[in-house]
């Protein structure tokens, strides 16, 4: 959540047996527990929030331990019980969603066994730790020999600096942790009372950097925010979102305008066609009336213009294309994009509000084919060429582990937000993809030639698409790694084809296919790719030696109809073709 309240953080409370209601007939909550005991209000507390309700015999259970399942379940309860659809119990939801929201190995939790103070800090960091990567000296001479696994030391061990670092755990006395202490469900209450009651707020520090745009002469400085020292996590503020998007579109060719309102914990961002995109930093949600309205940049025309053409050429004059005033589509398709739900937080301090840079990207920038890269010294946006060379020049090397954390969750979101084949590859949830695909400890990897190559294996040979595919490696990694990961099944069999068909119109045409060709009454268009020139046909109309589709389909369309024309039917063969643009497909389409 957005508010890092001591709630989420210490959420370690019990499940209980809910049956009874918690208030008595005589005003008391519960059975054992007396007005002036100690943790009476923080109880009190629990049972008004729904947070408990007591067993069948009125009683709350006092001194009775907590187990690590009432633990899980209760940091469910208290993050919003955020629905999953997985399980029908609170515990199996409970479990579900701190496997989603952490993206960690969960395998040391122990569902019946006692809650000790030793699990209640790594299920807090599990759940919250993807912030912070802070060394931090421990003054408790007993944590040492707590777990004995290797790996399942480093999380326990980073757990405990973690908490200590951000003020959450204390000593029983100044040297002892007592990390085996099992809880009782009264000092977990009491705990949980104080999370809710008290925001713990986050360490904002800013930095400006040199920001290169296309090109390094166009040379501005971006301010980024990072918390809690995580200096390889940037973070934008909403208003310097908001200026960058309206520089987006300008960039684009399409100068728009963008109104940027704040209330409470919401931030609105409103187009000047008057789609809103909302930010709720209380339940870390991105929300629009409609997403397609919002992100496109001409304000004319139908919703879905993948045209992208005025209908006139830069004197005036008509083109090709004509853009209608009105269309069939209607607007109003709301989605609501749930961050909370992959552990990635919207951050509010005060009157500031935050967002990571590259959720940033994904929701916003990377539609246009443009997205704010950042090496650690500088950002760069459209990093071609000297940018490119420039993105690259710092050392490569390990990432953190709250990057690699903080990453895969982002990719997690932004594939099952923004991945429009899902339904065809029967894709659920990209957590769950992960880890049936054995990518999720590879994309954890601290390594990040390791993460780049689960990326490549992922596109490459899993979802195997055609179109999906790993751009460039990270900064971390050096720009002169390459894998030679395996094609799946589909671009196997696709290129098989491909080299019999380029065999075949080898041996027919050796002197090249021609675009148009006429055979008895059958006329055959060719075109091994969607290409647009821009061409004006108005004033030289296209001949056979044309290269641009729209010019061979005028061409074509001229022969077809030609007076005396023998031709009865016309094949169009693009068996060999690769794709090109929108706009000469679109006009194919129209008229083919």
């Amino acid at each position: 959540m957005k508010k890092r309240t001591l709630s989420l953080l210490l959420a370690l409370v019990l499940a209980f047996s809910l049956c009874v209601p918690a208030i008595a007939v005589d005003g008391t909550y519960f059975t054992d527990v007396e007005p002036d005991a100690w943790y009476y209000d923080a109880v009190r507390w629990a049972a008004d929030a729904g947070v408990v309700e007591g067993y069948p015999d009125g009683s709350f259970g006092v001194n009775r331990i907590c187990t690590e399942q009432e633990a899980i379940t209760m940091l469910w309860r208290a993050a919003g019980r955020v629905e999953t659809g997985t399980g029908t119990k609170d515990s199996e939801k409970a479990m579900a969603w701190l496997e989603r929201q952490s993206g960690a190995d969960l395998d040391f939790y122990r569902a019946g066994a006692p809650v000790t103070r030793a699990d209640y800090v790594m299920i807090l960091y599990t759940a919250l730790g993807d912030l912070v990567d802070l060394p931090a000296e421990l003054p408790f001479t007993d944590l040492e020999g707590i777990v004995d696994d290797e790996e399942d030391a480093a999380f326990y061990d980073a757990s405990m600096r973690w908490a200590y670092a951000k003020g959450l755990i204390k000593g029983v006395t100044d040297t002892k942790f007592c990390p085996l202490q099992e809880m009782p469900r009264e000092q977990i209450v009491t705990l949980l009372q104080r999370c809710f009651e008290k925001e713990l707020p986050y360490t904002v520090t800013e930095q400006e950097i040199p920001f290169y745009v296309e090109s390094k002469e166009n040379l501005f400085s971006l301010t980024l925010n990072f918390v809690d020292g995580q200096t390889d996590i940037p973070y934008l503020s909403v208003q310097e979102m908001s200026d960058l998007l309206m520089a987006a579109y300008a960039l684009a060719g399409y100068p728009r305008t963008v109104t940027l309102k704040t209330d409470g914990d919401r931030v609105t961002l409103t187009r000047e066609n008057g789609f809103p995109m909302i930010l709720d930093f209380d339940t870390d949600t991105i929300s629009f009336l409609d997403y397609d309205a919002f992100m496109r940049l001409s304000s004319d025309g139908p919703i879905l213009d993948i045209i992208m053409e005025t209908g006139y050429d830069a004197e005036g004059r008509p083109a090709f294309f004509e853009i209608l005033d009105s269309s069939s589509e209607r607007y109003g398709k709301a989605l609501t994009m749930d961050l909370g739900a992959y552990g990635l937080r919207l951050i509010r301090q005060g009157d500031n509000y935050y967002i990571p840079l590259q959720t940033v990207n994904d929701v916003l920038f990377n539609i246009y084919g443009m997205g704010i890269l950042y090496n650690g010294q500088i950002a760069v946006l459209a990093p071609g060429g000297e940018l490119a060379d420039m993105y690259y020049d710092v050392p490569a090397g390990d990432r953190s582990a709250a990057l690699a954390l903080f990453t895969y969750k982002e990719l997690c979101f932004a594939l099952d937000y923004f991945y429009g084949l899902k339904d065809q590859h029967n894709i659920s949830s990209f957590l769950e993809e992960f880890e049936m695909d054995g990518l999720k400890a590879d994309l954890l990897s601290t390594d990040p030639a390791v993460a780049d190559a689960a990326i490549d294996r992922l596109t490459r040979f899993f979802l195997d698409d055609l179109h999906s595919g790993f751009t460039a490696p990270s900064y971390l990694t050096g720009p002169e790694v390459t894998w030679d990961t395996p094609s799946g099944a589909s671009r196997t069999v696709m290129f098989d084809a491909l080299e019999r068909l380029i065999a075949a119109r080898g041996a027919a045409f050796p002197e090249g296919v021609p675009g148009y060709q006429e055979v008895g009454d059958t006329a055959y268009i060719t075109f091994d790719s969607f290409v647009y020139e821009r061409n004006d046909y108005y004033q030289t109309p296209p001949d056979e030696t044309t290269t641009d589709t729209m010019g061979l389909m005028i061409y074509a369309y001229s022969q077809i109809t030609r007076e005396g024309s023998p031709v009865k039917n016309v094949v169009m063969d693009l068996s060999l073709n690769g794709g090109g643009t929108a706009t000469s497909a679109a006009y194919v389409i129209g008229t083919f």
